[in-house]
């Protein structure tokens, strides 16, 4: 078994930036949240009373939009008493919410978007997202909130264009230190932000970590000893794109004091391999945008080694992948839920795979104590 396969990713950052293109402005969709923790309940477009805004999405798993928060809280305070208010978004729990912002106070209106249509309205897909929207509630522009500065904002309670600078530059300035770090998480929820260079994994145990840098499936993971407790925030730096993880590797090791060591083990496993049918049974997906989601009842993924993972997971077992299938694939099946071993059959009579049970040398990562 071989962990040099990158497809382990719990989550992916994208910033977006929404400019409209048109010379009218358009309305901007309605305020509708199912929350406030910090502002007027009856909060809507029609409270602003003629106030500009600005509408900051964001999440407490997202390293950029804790990294903005100070920027924001220092703009409101200059800006205090101008027809201009700050609203801060999130799809997230209320006590998770509220627990965050005694530790990270947010100086302005702090809402909850529970079924996300706020979200969907304002076309967020990434995060941080925010919003510029002018005294007659129109949206002047979308942009990063470290693009903000005192001078946007008042163009903008004066009706004219903000100016911010470009997407590649606010990035830039706001790359964090050169230094791999793991410290205690502060947010509530796992996440990753990828940048050039650098990439931070926000809210994960040390078992997803250790799982991250080697690229293993838990069960292939033997741990000796009790690991640490908890949730950490990891900020990885490195110069190429396969090293990250090796740098991962090691700042858990000097953190933690573990070693990591490859053992190789006899075992019965599953075997994923290609059935008599498959040609007719198997398609093709169009792109990695293709929808490939899991739910109870049904196991899907686009590339194979995913996929006999999400049966390994389902099985509490190994499975080997050797399949031989490359590239993208519509991998979807449904099984019954109350019996997990109906996988076999499913798999054979929807897919044209099957399961083959062997015993045969698996190589595991073995996790120790210095």
């Amino acid at each position: 078994m071989n962990f040099q396969h990158p497809h382990l990713v719990l989550g992916v950052l994208f910033l977006s930036v929404w400019l409209s293109a048109s010379p009218q402005f358009v309305d901007a969709p309605p305020i509708e949240l199912e929350a406030v923790l910090q502002g007027p309940p009856d909060l809507s477009l029609a409270s602003l009373d003629g106030k500009a805004l600005v509408l900051d999405f964001w999440a407490t798993w997202c390293s950029p939009c804790l990294a903005s928060i100070p920027h924001l809280n220092r703009l409101q305070a200059t800006l205090d008493g101008e027809p201009i208010r700050f609203l801060s978004v999130s799809d997230e729990p209320r006590e998770l919410v509220e627990r965050f912002l005694k530790q990270r106070p947010i100086a302005g209106w702090v809402g909850l978007d529970f079924d996300r249509s706020m979200f969907r309205d304002y076309r967020v897909d990434g995060l941080p997202h925010t919003i510029l929207i002018d005294r007659a509630g129109k949206i002047r522009l979308a942009t990063h909130p470290l693009a903000l500065n005192e001078k946007s904002l008042r163009d903008l309670i004066a009706g004219v264009q903000p100016d911010v600078p470009d997407l590649e530059k606010i990035l830039t300035q706001t790359r964090p230190p050169r230094e791999t770090t793991i410290e205690p998480s502060t947010v509530g929820r796992i996440g990753m932000q990828i940048q050039p260079g650098w990439r931070s994994i926000s809210g994960a145990g040390v078992e997803v970590l250790i799982s991250l840098a080697y690229n293993a499936h838990p069960l292939w993971i033997r741990y000796e000893g009790d690991l640490p407790e908890g949730t950490y925030d990891a900020v990885v730096v490195n110069d190429e794109d396969g090293e990250w993880m090796d740098v991962l590797a090691q700042a858990l090791g000097d953190t933690f004091d573990l070693s990591f060591e490859r053992i190789t083990e006899e075992r019965q496993v599953w075997v994923l391999r290609k059935g008599p049918g498959w040609e007719s049974k198997l398609q093709r997906a169009e792109s990695a945008r293709s929808p490939a989601l899991s739910k109870k009842g049904r196991l899907a993924a686009l590339e194979s080694l995913s996929f006999s993972r999400n049966i390994a997971t389902l099985l509490d077992t190994v499975v080997v992948d050797e399949s031989g299938l490359e590239g993208l694939w519509k991998l979807e099946v449904d099984y019954d839920p109350d019996r997990p071993e109906s996988i076999g059959a499913a798999l054979a009579e929807q897919l044209g795979l099957r399961l083959d049970l062997e015993k045969r040398p698996v190589e595991f990562l073995r996790v120790s104590r210095r």
